[in-house]
């Protein structure tokens, strides 16, 4: 008897569906998923929170139609596996949806739809052998940037479940008195106020409410002036092993605080960049590589003992002066966006698509490869 056909779910927003269906330009992202899945043969659809009747369980799905070339809404019942694209703050109302699929026996690509920043610092600064790898971290507060100001001059202030580099404040102190912050808001915010009051003014009206952490700024390596970390996009296979897809560098625009593409940094492919750039040995970058991959597997597993199963996620991390690797942040959705900018190669990049495709197999059918 044949097995099942795994019906993958891809959970995306309420507008992406909308501009399926009036024929906008598809996102690289949907586009190179179909034509992953044409090797892979899941019963592949997509739809949004709206599109769900969760009284008769059952979903008004967006499918595509090779014949047409178009999309069509069509009525089915729940998937085997949610993938979820959408970036979703982990709200209640959305565990609350995540918590009824999985009760109506629906499987999850990646356990978590969202990380919040000071939850995944207090499980990981637990690992004394992984806490190394941590900057100072506390929970953001006026009266405790102060203290914190004591131990280090340059301090980001992070939303706790911020994304794309929004809401992330660097502050530095240069003076008895005198503060300098910067902020990204469609461009770059770099000024200096005389107060500890008015900086703290200054944090509240950016951060727009939002819960924050803070962090003792990482001495990463720079090119030009320009600061560096990486991306490690991590993904389970169709043997549910742990691999590391593709790993990028992203090197800041200049005097900007952060590396996101909205920001003005660029994203490189790793062994290129170290070569031609930093002018490591073809031995460094083996050696540096190897630590690495350890490194990152060593955070998936430490996230994965915590919070479940992540078939996909893409760990953001630094290298130091001194060659000490830090962790910066864990993202539970993958745009994939860092594969079409930082190069990769045409077969990598489409194995970054048949990936998640082939763990919803493994997921729903388990090991026994059917």
């Amino acid at each position: 008897m044949l097995p099942t056909k795994t019906k993958v779910g891809v959970l995306l927003g309420a507008q992406t569906i909308r501009n399926l269906h009036n024929k906008k330009q598809i996102k690289f992202n949907i586009k190179e998923l179909l034509e992953a899945n044409k090797s892979v043969g899941t019963e592949l659809f997509f739809f949004s929170k709206s599109d769900v009747h969760i009284n008769r369980k059952y979903i008004l799905a967006t499918y595509y139609d090779d014949v047409n070339q178009n999309f069509k809404k069509r009525v089915t019942s729940y998937p085997h596996v949610l993938y979820s694209r959408t970036r979703a703050i982990d709200h209640k109302s959305h565990r609350n949806f995540r918590k009824h699929l999985k009760h109506s026996g629906v499987l999850f690509l990646n356990s978590k739809s969202a990380f919040d920043k000071w939850l995944v610092h207090l499980k990981l600064v637990e690992e004394k052998k992984f806490a190394v790898h941590l900057p100072l971290t506390k929970l953001y507060h006026p009266k405790a940037l102060q203290q914190m100001f004591k131990q280090t001059d340059t301090i980001y202030i992070k939303s706790r479940t911020g994304r794309k580099g929004f809401n992330i404040i660097q502050v530095r102190k240069v003076g008895r008195k005198t503060y300098e912050y910067k902020y990204f808001l469609k461009k770059l915010v770099h000024r200096r106020v005389t107060s500890i009051s008015t900086l703290t003014r200054v944090i509240r009206k950016a951060l727009k409410g939002k819960k924050a952490i803070m962090q003792a700024e990482i001495k990463t390596i720079k090119l030009n002036g320009k600061i560096i970390d990486m991306r490690a996009e991590v993904q389970r296979n169709k043997k549910n092993e742990l691999n590391i897809t593709d790993l990028f560098v992203k090197l800041g625009a200049p005097n900007a605080h952060i590396t996101n593409l909205l920001s003005g940094a660029t994203f490189h492919r790793f062994e290129p960049f170290f070569s031609s750039h930093l002018k490591y040995s073809e031995e460094q970058i083996k050696t540096l590589k190897g630590r690495i991959v350890n490194f990152v597997k060593e955070a998936c597993l430490r996230l994965e003992s915590i919070y479940g199963n992540l078939g996909e996620t893409a760990i953001d991390f630094a290298l130091d002066n001194g060659g000490k690797l830090w962790f910066i942040e864990c993202n539970a959705t993958s745009t994939k966006l860092a594969y079409l900018v930082g190069g990769s190669p045409p077969q990598v990049r489409k194995q970054a698509f048949i990936n998640p495709l082939e763990y919803s197999r493994y997921l729903h059918h388990g090991s026994s490869g059917r």
